[in-house]
């Protein structure tokens, strides 16, 4: 039957600020309009597809036109009365009928001469700074030989844009140009070359594929005939800074038929950012379309930007300056600018890795991104804001049994356990090994070195395997604290494998980072634990406080996986002084002959340990890394005894951000290295550090706005939410307005969330996480 839901409206999604004031027309009255005037000739448009070829005969004998026919699936636009319509939806080698729907989107231009002005320098925008796009370039990936349609109104001529080549889609012309500006502000953020707008990928192939015309206006079937286009001309990736409020059907087969060629589709999530409610436009909102939101200079998101579940990946979207009509420049706001950064992203990673699929260059982006908002994917921000790594030169991976020559140039060799030479590793590795090589070392001596998260690496510090897990919470903690490390898989994933067994030294480790114990003398020795063991120095700073006794005099046992009555006696051995194990007592079955009962007791009386329903505690079951870390992290909380000062907690966040301010108010951007190393830690170090590296761009151009006062810093601690000996979370709320030489008006930095902090070994806080409120 005919589809009558793509009743919708086809926005171009741009919002010029400053420079065009967007007024969107009701989108009702213009498909009435329009749908009156061809009610008049008693011809519509519609898509018609078939279920497996098409037949033209039925649609001859109706007397149908045939407008367009999809080189790629078995649908065509037809010009038809309804009365024929009604008779082709009656044959059975009909699968359904699309009427092509249209609606348009109108801007005011308001004052030209407020349009940006650029020197004789060439310009790397805002937005393509915050992405490290010299990454690639230092690297020579530069998009070359990537081939990427714009979707839009088209592309005009311009000094800093080379197009490759296009098609028009409109009835009007059949000119590719661009008569609207909008599609010539994307594709300058893709690819603008030389002259004074610099873009993402400035080597990408550009293909302009006009299917909006001058006016904004948009038909369904344009779009359809645009993106089979693509496909049958072998684009890599298509741009689509455009929407509508519903599907289609046809899009979405052609969207499916074309991940299937190899094709990534990026689209922009819509500008209804004002609504709370999940409002991420079409094709934005399909699952092989990449959904891109909008941030700001100062990282917040953009008001304007769209919400929701489909949200994938965040961009630069807020006073984007880029190519015009005319061979001029403006900035401009939008999800639609947003999205053409991501576009160029994309073409560096394949130029990169040309043989990559759709869905192994989505997990590309997702895995090099900074995390926004609230930890993990969220409906703001999806996995964050997108950054081009450093990109390595190609490794080759060999298996341990095969012997093959090797370039010091390239730095690291990558090898694996096979099955077929499979053995039990050291407790702390991991199968992974990366062998690194020193270029100048002429004897190519290797060393091995196994993989564990660094806080200065934040774009990759996700783990894979946490994020639905039950422990979420104080693995997170755990994690970001540097209190447990993690590993990297084969595909340079990180995980935490928090369902795998935890080992003895594994375990010991983790009590002595967690109570920041240090040597107090000399410990026991076991002849299983060597000086040269990565657990030699926590076993024996155990030893010392009297947590770990051995499993014999002699013998240690560090690889054996820790029981739950062991974990137990741990416990409460470390924490016996600091922690009330005042409880209800709880029935358990199988504890009273055990040789860990008493501590086992206690451990469970006091809420740090927990049996299962049939009242058993299981005693000798061995623990997964979850369990164990849930455990130590309930008796770090659980601390009774000297708790932190309110005062000292406060004071920590305060001075920490006063002292950021005030040196980017100063343009001190050097300082910001050593005010972080004295004030953060682990995760939330290497977080501030990659933040202060990649907005370089604002620190050395934004002033901040006094207020009535005389301040420009307002903070708020509104609550602490815990507050313990070693570890303590605060609320906080900061806003700073901030004025910039390129933007008329001030950006607002704010914070809005909860620091996580913790005392290290010499007493001080330092800040080890940060959770967005929004």
């Amino acid at each position: 039957m005919i589809n009558k839901r793509f009743g919708c409206m086809l926005l171009v999604c741009l919002l010029f600020s400053q420079l065009f004031i967007v007024s969107y027309t009701n989108a009702q009255l213009i498909v009435d309009e329009w749908q009156s005037e061809t009610d008049d000739e008693n011809k519509s448009k519609y898509m018609v597809f078939f279920h497996e070829e098409i037949h033209h005969r039925v649609l001859e004998m109706l007397g149908v036109e045939i407008i367009y026919q999809s080189e790629n699936l078995p649908v065509v636009t037809v010009l038809a009365s309804a009365q024929a319509i009604q008779e082709i939806q009656k044959d059975l080698r009909v699968a359904y009928i699309e009427k092509d729907q249209r609606v348009q989107v109108s801007y005011e231009i308001t004052n030209f001469s407020e349009e940006v002005i650029i020197g004789n320098q060439q310009q790397v925008n805002w937005g393509t700074d915050r992405l490290h796009a010299k990454n690639a370039w230092d690297k020579k990936l530069y998009g070359i030989g990537v081939k990427v349609a714009v979707l839009d109104t088209g592309i005009a001529s311009h000094r800093d844009l080379k197009i490759a080549g296009g098609k028009s889609f409109v009835a009007y012309t059949k000119s590719y140009q661009d008569d609207n500006g909008h599609g010539t502000h994307v594709a300058g953020v893709i690819a603008g070359q030389h002259s004074k707008v610099l873009g993402v990928a400035p080597q990408a192939s550009l293909y302009a594929v006009k299917v909006l015309d001058r006016k904004g206006f948009g038909d369904l079937s344009d779009i359809i005939a645009g993106v089979d286009w693509s496909i049958s001309n072998k684009m890599d990736i298509v741009n689509l800074s455009l929407g509508s409020i519903d599907t289609s059907q046809t899009l979405e087969k052609l969207f499916e038929k074309g991940a299937t060629e190899g094709i990534v589709f990026v689209a922009a999530a819509g500008n209804d950012g004002a609504s709370i409610d999940d409002n991420v436009v079409y094709p934005a909102s399909s699952e092989h379309v990449i959904a891109v939101a909008a941030t700001t200079i100062l990282d917040n998101r953009a008001t304007f930007s769209a919400q929701g579940k489909q949200v994938e990946i965040a961009a630069p979207g807020n006073k984007i300056t880029s190519t015009f009509l005319n061979n001029r420049y403006v900035q401009a706001n939008g999800t639609s600018m947003a999205t053409p950064h991501v576009t160029g992203v994309l073409a560096l990673w394949k130029q990169q890795k040309p043989l990559a699929t759709p869905q192994e260059l989505r997990n590309l982006l997702a895995q090099h991104t900074i995390d926004l908002g609230v930890p993990g994917r969220d409906r703001s921000f999806g996995h964050g804001i997108v950054q081009v790594p450093f990109f390595d030169t190609p490794r080759i991976q060999y298996f341990s049994y095969l012997r093959a020559p090797f370039s010091p140039e390239q730095g690291s060799i990558d090898y694996y356990i096979s099955p077929t030479t499979k053995q039990q590793l050291e407790s702390g590795s991991f199968k992974h090994v990366t062998i690194q090589v020193g270029p100048t070392d002429p004897t190519g001596k290797s060393e091995e070195r196994f993989f564990e998260f660094k806080s200065s690496s934040h774009t990759s510090y996700k783990p894979t395997d946490i994020s639905n897990h039950w422990a979420y919470a104080q693995l997170r903690d755990f994690l970001h604290a540097d209190l447990v490390k993690g590993y990297k898989g084969l595909e340079g994933q990180n995980f935490v494998a928090p369902n795998q067994s935890i080992t003895r030294a594994e375990f010991t480790a983790i009590i002595v980072r967690a109570l920041n114990l240090h040597s107090n003398g000399s410990g026991k020795n076991f002849r299983d634990v060597k000086v040269t063991d990565w657990h030699y120095e926590p076993i024996q700073i155990a030893s010392q406080y009297g947590i770990v006794h051995g499993i014999t005099e002699s013998t240690f046992e560090p690889s054996r996986p820790i029981t739950r009555a062991e974990i137990a006696v741990m416990i409460v051995r470390a924490y016996g002084a600091s922690v009330s194990f005042e409880g209800v007592q709880k029935l358990l079955t199988d504890i009273d002959t055990h040789w860990g009962h008493n501590e086992i007791s206690k451990a469970t009386q006091g809420g740090l340990i927990h049996g299962y329903p049939d009242f058993t505690f299981r005693p000798d079951d061995h623990s997964t890394r979850a369990e164990a870390i849930a455990m130590v992290h309930r008796a770090l909380t659980q601390e009774q005894t000297s708790l932190a000062s309110k005062a000292d907690i406060i004071n920590t966040v305060l001075q920490y951000e006063r002292q950021r301010m005030l040196l980017y108010a100063q343009s001190q951007t050097t300082g910001l290295v050593a005010v972080n190393a004295e004030y953060a830690t682990g995760y939330y170090l290497g977080l501030v550090d990659a933040l202060d590296s990649s907005l370089g761009y604002w620190h050395t151009t934004a002033k901040p706005v006094l207020a009535e006062d005389g301040k420009a810093l307002n903070i708020v601690v509104q609550d602490i939410t815990l507050q313990s000996n070693r570890m303590t979370k605060v609320q906080v709320e900061i806003s700073m307005n901030l004025e910039f030489e390129q933007f008329s008006e001030p950006e607002q930095y704010w914070k809005h969330g909860t620091f996580s902090l913790r005392k290290m070994p010499d007493g001080s806080w330092k800040i080890f996480d940060y959770i967005s409120n929004e």
